[in-house]
């Protein structure tokens, strides 16, 4: 049985999509329309397409489409918590994924009441396991940015060193 592959390409992040897993998981995505366009269609739709590849191209944010390619994967969506929330609510107004679709650990502060009422939901030990996921992933992005701090003058440090010497 052969699948029908969609070929696109998010700010340099080239990614190949089932069609059909696209259109099952939200029909109402701007991918799962994408999907259902003709090629000539999708032209006006996507920034480019490279004949190379026969990627359509798409100029935005390759780090919040990772986490929309394994929505679309596996079902679950998760960001970066690195990144600003409103740029990622702004990537998934984007893509047409409403912010319900957002997993527990990583929701964020929502004034609108959407998450209050799925909240009440969840059990207390579901609630305490995303304050420690939230929790772990604060402190590994820390840990990497200590490191970095760390690495940055030591690999100056060589690299000058290196120069004198020779």
């Amino acid at each position: 049985m052969h699948k029908s592959m969609l070929r696109i390409n998010v700010g340099g992040r080239s990614a190949r999509l089932a069609e059909d897993a696209v259109r099952n998981r939200h029909d109402n995505g701007r991918l799962a329309h994408f999907c259902s366009l003709s090629h000539n269609d999708r032209l006006r739709e996507c920034d480019a397409y490279f004949d190379s590849t026969q990627e359509y191209y798409f100029e935005r944010s390759p780090i919040i489409f990772e986490y929309v390619i394994d929505f679309y994967t596996t079902g679950r969506l998760h960001r970066p918590m690195d990144v600003c929330p409103i740029r990622v609510r702004y990537e998934l107004d984007y893509w047409r994924i409403p912010m319900h679709f957002l997993a527990r650990c990583c929701r964020f502060d929502d004034d609108s009441g959407i998450f209050k009422k799925e909240d009440s939901m969840f059990s207390t030990s579901e609630q305490a396991m995303c304050i420690i996921m939230r929790f772990t992933s604060l402190r590994i992005i820390r840990i990497l940015y200590f490191i970095e701090l760390i690495a940055c003058p030591f690999k100056r440090w060589l690299t000058e060193g290196r120069r004198e010497v020779s």
